[in-house]
């Protein structure tokens, strides 16, 4: 995090003109995962879990295509892309872990 420039770039603001996918409209998604799973809890709906895990990788499919990280030429913004996601892998390994399906190394 410590390389991370101090300003974030324009696409963390929420979506674009277009209506797509920005970062932080897919991190903010991925920190949904505590409360999803306590609403799987709640209403012994479990299928929610795999929906929303689902939906997760749309959404960061959706984004990854839009905004590529590697043929970022802005540093910062290539930054604040593998920060984001790192954190979306991250949520996304979790969730599967509580379904009980194993993370491949390589998608």
């Amino acid at each position: 995090m410590a390389l991370l420039p101090s300003q974030p770039p324009d696409e963390l603001m929420g979506t674009d003109e277009a209506g797509e996918d920005t970062l932080w409209a897919v991190v903010f998604e991925a920190s949904r995962v505590d409360e999803v799973v306590e609403q799987v809890i709640r209403s012994l709906e479990f299928s929610a879990l795999a929906k929303y895990a689902f939906g997760l990788a749309q959404t960061f499919n959706a984004f990854y295509h839009r905004y590529p990280i590697l043929g970022e030429e802005r540093v910062d913004r290539k930054y604040w892309r593998a920060a984001g996601v790192a954190y979306v892998r991250d949520q996304l390994a979790r969730t599967l872990s509580l379904m009980g399906i194993e993370v491949p190394v390589r998608m």
